[in-house]
């Protein structure tokens, strides 16, 4: 961990970041590749693109339309009056947060973001959900780190749900026809992991 710590001291709360020594050799892999060119979705419940850590990086260009309609993937508050949870926008960081000398740096600190809010009280989930996941196919990696709760359950369901088709289709089509890559998250609400078989 000593060796990606003096790469990211600029970044002063890079020394919390653990999880940088525990996935590669980091300081070999940022020589050559540091996501740069590469789009990434993060469907989650929102992402403050206003962020100093992730402004930068952000795509706006990318934001999924509905109807013409631009759907905005800023946090929502989960009951009035309260602060937007911050899951989504944490996630980012751990992804592509910039190296600008501000808080955190990420993994791919080059790469793309753009903010999918999944959890969006702006069109209901009907409708929403085939329009979101339509949408992994604009993106070179997708990453979903998201419960099922609490109202996207039966649409996000990654054996019976209606998005299944749609990431298969990425996986064929995306990246310019090399298949968009999705992430999925692990152990979210205690259930069982082992993922449904898309082959």
């Amino acid at each position: 961990f000593g060796s990606v710590r003096s790469l990211t001291t600029s970044n002063p709360l890079s020394q919390d970041q653990f999880y940088l020594g525990l996935i590669g050799n980091l300081p070999t892999v940022w020589q050559d590749y540091r996501g740069q060119g590469v789009t990434v979705a993060v469907y989650d419940n929102g992402v403050d693109y206003r962020h100093e850590d992730l402004d930068g990086n952000y795509n706006a260009a990318l934001h999924v339309v509905l109807n013409g309609q631009t759907l905005d993937p800023f946090p929502e508050p989960i009951q009035p009056g309260q602060e937007p949870n911050a899951h989504g926008t944490a996630v980012a960081g751990i992804i592509a947060a910039e190296n600008n000398a501000v808080g955190v740096i990420g993994i791919a600190h080059e790469a793309a973001l753009t903010g999918v809010n999944v959890f969006s009280t702006q069109i209901d989930e009907a409708t929403l959900a085939p329009v979101v996941f339509q949408a992994v196919r604009n993106f070179d990696v997708t990453n979903h780190s998201y419960g099922p709760d609490p109202n996207f359950g039966a649409a996000a369901n990654f054996q019976t749900g209606p998005g299944v088709p749609l990431f298969i289709e990425a996986l064929q089509t995306g990246r310019d026809g090399l298949g968009t890559i999705s992430f999925v998250s692990a152990g979210n609400s205690i259930g069982n992991t082992n993922g449904g078989d898309f082959t």
